[in-house]
């Protein structure tokens, strides 16, 4: 899934909360169910780094919410 730049820091400038609903229907789609409360803080602002930073694959960002979903750590 490529996302444009523009879009992409548009969506990550948005609030931890709106982010995270983005992120649960992205998971949704791909056949990860997330809790409705964003994770704390300091994880947000982790995934929102590594977002900005290119170096999250699809397939490492599926992971990370796998793992999330199974209560483990991202």
């Amino acid at each position: 899934m490529d996302i444009k730049p523009e879009v992409l820091e548009k969506l990550l400038s948005q609030s931890d909360e709106r982010l995270w609903e983005m992120i649960r229907t992205v998971g949704a789609m791909n056949g990860v169910s997330l809790s409705q409360s964003p994770p704390p803080k300091a994880e947000m602002d982790r995934l929102r780094q590594l977002l900005r930073s290119g170096a999250l694959s699809k397939e490492q960002a599926m992971e990370i919410l796998r793992k999330r979903n199974a209560g483990g750590a991202p």
